[in-house]
């Protein structure tokens, strides 16, 4: 399917900044990325199938992508009193998610199969990961993993797609990457 269709079809998705195509061969990655989720900042690390240490290592996620020739790089934008206000993120992440899952269905409806990063941790289980409590995933065929836990260069990535990486002090910016095209 080219390009074109694929945009046309996914200019329903309201809420929707940015897309842009790219070859996962251009894409960069950084190991080094890691040590943002090993720092836990974000309270999921050790907790959530979907970061590290069960997600996989830099190397097999890199791997992933890998096994895919093409990328659809979508981007969501919210305005807010702070970037530095964790709530204001937070629920501009969870909307950007939504929005993300909505774009994965669009393109199952296309026939295109497709695996996805998302923005922070898998929360499909609403309330804990079923890890936390040593379950298996129900759901793991939706489970996402964030850009750093792929260790993706997001800056690169912007760069690569022609997106804007950083929109100042009082609009945050959100990325997800779905893979297709399998090799």
């Amino acid at each position: 399917m080219d390009d074109m269709k694929i945009l046309e079809a996914l200019s329903e998705v309201e809420g929707v900044y940015g897309y842009a195509f790219v070859n996962t061969e251009d894409l960069v990655f950084n190991p080094g990325f890691r040590k943002l989720c090993e720092e836990d900042s974000c309270g999921n690390y050790d907790v959530n199938y979907s970061c590290p240490p069960y997600c996989g290592t830099p190397e097999e996620m890199e791997a992933k992508v890998r096994q895919y020739r093409r990328v659809l790089v979508m981007q969501t934008a919210w305005d807010v009193n702070s970037v530095m206000n964790a709530s204001e993120t937070k629920e501009a992440k969870r909307k950007h998610n939504g929005i993300s899952f909505t774009v994965l269905e669009k393109l199952g409806e296309l026939g295109i199969e497709a695996d996805a990063m998302m923005a922070g941790p898998c929360t499909q289980c609403k309330k804990t990961c079923m890890q936390m409590i040593g379950k298996p995933c129900p759901r793991d065929y939706k489970v996402y993993s964030c850009l750093s836990a792929y260790c993706l260069d997001v800056t690169k990535l912007a760069e690569t797609a022609g997106l804007e990486c950083w929109a100042g002090e009082k609009r945050v910016l959100y990325f997800s990457v779905y893979m297709y095209e399998k090799k």
